[in-house]
Formats: structure tokens, sequence, C-alpha cells
């Protein structure tokens, strides 16, 4: 049986080593709203195999809209409710009371819904998409500085969909993960086009959105190893983009920035790309220059940087010479090749029941952040994994108190999610639909720069 306001939507649709790194320690990680601070730097993430995982901090809590052009609205009393035999058995269930639904269809498979309830009150805004469309797309978008997307970069999300719409249509977008608020880092695994910005958090290992290479969602608490093979040999890589450590073997990017940031006590390889495999997640790269006991190495467009230190350095030196051919391999305990990722905590919403406390203490967080109103921004899949909404709850304003985890997640599940994720809220909460932001941002200066966003991108055919 659908819950009521299911029912309502379709019918209106007819960390470095001391000897080893010149790297800083990251500033403290703050998480929903600004107040949510920790004094603990940001986790340095350890590989899976062979070194210890470092802790993950915990987290604590810390006017109208112009509706849309040809909308179509519907206002639902509670004695309406009633009339329906579904609607009745699961009416003193449901989140909302009096909800008053503004649907307009943003393009073929993307529908954008405007709800309102006195029962807060609240202010929703949910982008629902039909994966099912050949045209809908799901990426997940870095902050950029100027035109090139970084790890360390802080956007809002408005910003990026304009991006975005400058190369393609885009249908929307919400913000995403909890992240430093000095220097722009996802606190979570990040992966955008197949290429791993940052690992997933370990000890405890949090929940993150993904999307599989053949289009699927999924919701799940992910692990990745990365193995780099040399001839017939093979080494497994420790960190992606993060400050090498003792005997450590780090892979870099262009999302790192403009260079490695290393000392001089290691050898740096620059691997040009000369083929990539998605399907199976694997590159194929060649050995362009061997930099021994050098550091701070150039990070290209199209190359990749590896940095060894300790065991890793004096294995490095005795494998790879300039010339060579080597191929890296992402590896994840899904063993199906991740497209795009975004994390997020707690998820909220398990096989269509709430789950909150149980995700909650798996995922280390605090019942202040779980009971507390606040703005909320959260993305839920259907159970067929045929739909992803993307759902922002306002806060912090008369016109809308903001949401406690178990709200969030019942009203998650009346739209229709079978699993969902809590993302980064408070003052970061922003939905944009089209190009606009279409909910009411919590800060006094308006939309807050984010880290990044999952984006709704519509391919031409």
């Amino acid at each position: 049986m659908l819950p009521v306001l299911q029912i309502i939507l379709l019918l209106l649709q007819t960390a470095p080593g001391e000897a080893v790194s010149t790297a800083v320690p990251d500033p403290p990680i703050c998480a929903d709203v600004h107040a949510l601070c920790e004094s603990a730097p940001a986790p340095s993430f350890s590989p899976i195999s062979n070194l210890q995982p470092t802790q993950s901090p915990a987290f604590s809590p810390s006017g109208s809209l112009q509706p849309p052009q040809n909308p179509v609205v519907s206002r639902l009393s509670s004695q309406q409710s009633l009339q329906s035999s579904v609607a009745s058995q699961l009416y003193n269930q449901q989140t909302l009371q009096n909800p008053v639904v503004v649907t307009d269809t943003l393009a073929p498979g993307l529908v954008h819904h405007h709800i309102t309830d006195r029962r807060g009150p609240w202010n929703i805004n949910v982008l629902e998409a039909d994966l099912k469309n050949p045209s809908i797309r799901i990426k997940v978008a870095k902050a950029a500085t100027g035109d090139r997307e970084a790890l360390y970069a802080m956007e809002r999300t408005s910003s990026m969909v304009r991006r975005y719409a400058d190369i393609t249509q885009v249908g929307g977008a919400v913000n995403a993960d909890f992240y430093n608020m000095e220097n722009g880092a996802p606190v979570n695994m990040h992966i955008s086009d197949g290429v791993p910005l940052r690992r997933p958090t370990l000890n405890p290992g949090r929940s993150v959105f993904m999307m599989y290479e053949d289009g699927t969602p999924d919701i799940q608490v992910p692990e990745m190893q990365v193995r780099l093979r040399l001839g017939s040999g093979r080494m497994n890589i420790t960190g992606v983009n993060e400050a090498r450590m003792e005997n450590g073997l780090v892979l870099y990017n262009h999302y790192y920035g403009n260079s490695t940031g290393s000392n001089r006590y290691g050898t740096e390889v620059m691997l040009r790309l000369i083929g990539e495999d998605r399907s199976s997640g694997s590159l194929t790269l060649v050995a362009d220059s061997v930099f021994r006991d050098m550091g701070n190495t150039a990070i290209r467009d199209g190359y990749y940087v590896l940095s060894a230190h300790g065991s890793s350095y004096n294995r490095i030196n005795r494998s790879v010479s300039a010339g060579d051919t080597v191929r890296v391999s992402y590896h994840y305990n899904s063993e199906r090749p991740v497209a795009q990722a975004a994390g997020g905590l707690p998820q909220i919403v398990c096989d269509g029941a709430d789950c909150v406390d149980a995700s909650a203490r798996r995922e280390a967080v605090r019942e202040a952040f779980i009971t507390t109103r606040h703005p909320r921004t959260a993305v839920g899949i259907s159970e067929n994994r045929d739909r992803v909404y993307l759902v922002t709850v306002d806060g912090r304003q008369q016109a809308s108190t903001g949401m406690s985890l178990y709200e969030l997640a019942s009203l998650m599940i009346d739209l229709g999610a079978w699993d969902a994720l809590n993302l980064d809220g408070g003052g970061s909460t922003t939905l944009v639909a089209g190009t606009k932001v279409a909910n009411r941002p919590s800060d006094p200066t308006g939309e807050r720069p984010v880290s990044n966003a999952i984006i709704i991108l519509i391919d031409e055919e």
C-alpha cells in the first residue's frame, strides 16, 4: 500500500608523518551548521589492507517562494485524506498533516514538488528523477576554484549548477556531504566520473550515496582498495589525494592541486594516462618521469603522480623506470565499479523502514544531532532503484522549523524512498530547480558555499 503523499504525487503526475610530509593538518571539521565544529583534525584515510584506520570524529548538532510556471496545485485536508482506505490506515503514521503540493515538470523524467504543511510548519522541496528515462543522469560535482574542480574548494550549489548548465542541460541539484569549512574538503568519499577525490571514512565507516557505472543508485558504507600492477607484481596504494605517510604509497590526481606538497624523502613517478576502462575501474598509465629523493612534483592535467616513502620507496625504485607501463585499479566492497559518490550521515531509511537509531550507533552520530530540528537535505532511492529523490526541508525560520532525523526519515518513506541518506544540512541546505534556488537557505547571508553537490543532468537525445 502506498503512503498518502506518494499517492498525491502520483496523481499530480497524471594527517601527515612528522618526518615524511610537509603538509599541514586539516583544520577542524564543521558539519551541518557553523557551531558543529569538532576539535579533532579531519580524518586521514588509511588503507584498508595494511594500516590501522584513523578514528572519524563524532558529529553533533549544532517567506514565501515564487511558484513555478504552470504548476499543478493540490490542497489535501485531513478530512479528504481519510476518504481513502489506504490513507485511513496510514494517516496517523505520516509526517505531513495538511500538505499543499505544487508540482512542476522540469523535463521528461524530472519533476519538482514544492510542499508546504502547517504542522511543522514546513517548507519542503523535492526533485524526483526517473532513471528509466535515458536522458536523466546523476552527477556528483565538486566545488571549483575558477573553472577547475578541486578537492580543497567551496562553491555555492547554484554556482555549480550554472557551470554545468554552460555545458549541458541541468535539471537541478542539492548540496551533498559535510565538509571542512576552512578548506572545502568533503568529510567522506567523493567520486566524480569514476575518479576518486577522497577515500571513504573508516572507524567508523559512514554511509555514501553512489551511482554505479551501469546507472544504478545505491546507499551503503563503502570500502575501497586501490591497487598498482607493475608487470607481474602488485602493490596496494595506501592513499588517494592525501598527505604521504610513513612507508606510504599515495596516488594524486589533478583534483588535489598544482603539486603533491610532499618533501624530498621519497620517490615520485609522473604517470601519463593512456587508457581508461570504467567498466572495470582500471587505468593504464605510462611512467614519463621518475624523481628519486625529490618531492612536491607538479600534477598536470591528464597525469597522475605516485608518491612513495620507506618500504614503498624501495620497491618503486626497484620496479619502475621511465617508459614503463603500469595499471591502477579501484576495488569496492560492492564489487561494482562506482561512477559517482558523495557522503552523508547517517542513513535514515533502510529497506523501507526508519533506521535512524541503528545507523546513528554504527556511524557515531550524537543524539542532539538526531532529535533537534534543523534545516535538512536528503537523498532517497526507490525500492526498484529506478527513482532518485533529492529533498530539502527549510529550517530556523518562522515559516519552516526544520526536522529531526526521525521526521525526515518518515517524510522520505512517504515520498517513496526505500533507502535514504541524510546529507549536510543547516545553512548548507540548498535545492536548485532548473538553475534557480527553490528553497530558502537559513544563513542570514543567503546561500552558503559548500564542498560538493548531487546534480541531475539532462542529456540531449
